[in-house]
């Protein structure tokens, strides 16, 4: 499928970077997610140092992180009780195969390490949750590394 021609609703305006800076596979799940939980503005983060200090300086102003005077650049940021994004039960890894992403369990035992699901099943799930959930909001494409970067075995991941 060529994926040279995606571009988002017109009533979202990008901010900060370019669509056209991510791969094409990138782009197409950006522009989906986009399209179904239509923020008004969307951010492509670069992770340059001026973005950094740019970043922290608004969630500072914003009361969202707080400096520690312990340590150098460090920043307490407190999370709302009801955020699921660190519980293992809630956490759902996506690939083709479940035996790719996390342990499985023999019978019926049950696994501890994160939830698998299928891409169908996720496509499914997001079409039925995620609908306008982010209406007057931005949206940020937020691009890391898990693991060192010269790892072998890190992975480049995003985040929406």
């Amino acid at each position: 499928r060529d994926l040279s021609n995606l571009k988002l609703n017109d009533n979202i305006e990008v901010i900060k970077g370019s669509l056209d800076s991510l791969a094409p596979k990138v782009r197409q799940f950006v522009v989906e997610c986009a399209d179904l939980c239509t923020p008004a503005k969307l951010y492509i983060c670069d992770g340059s140092n001026e973005e950094n200090e740019s970043l922290l300086k608004m969630l500072h102003e914003d009361d969202v992180i707080k400096p520690l005077t312990a340590y150098k650049n460090s920043w307490l940021a407190r999370t709302d009780p009801h955020d699921v994004a660190r519980v293992e039960s809630k956490t759902f890894i996506c690939t083709e195969k479940k035996g790719e992403t996390i342990p499985t369990p023999k019978g019926d035992a049950k696994g501890r390490v994160g939830q698998w699901i299928s891409p169908e099943k996720l496509k499914e799930e997001m079409s039925k949750r995620l609908p306008k959930c982010m209406t007057g909001r931005t949206m940020y494409v937020v691009p890391f590394c898990m693991g060192p970067l010269a790892s072998p075995l890190s992975m480049f991941v995003f985040l929406l």
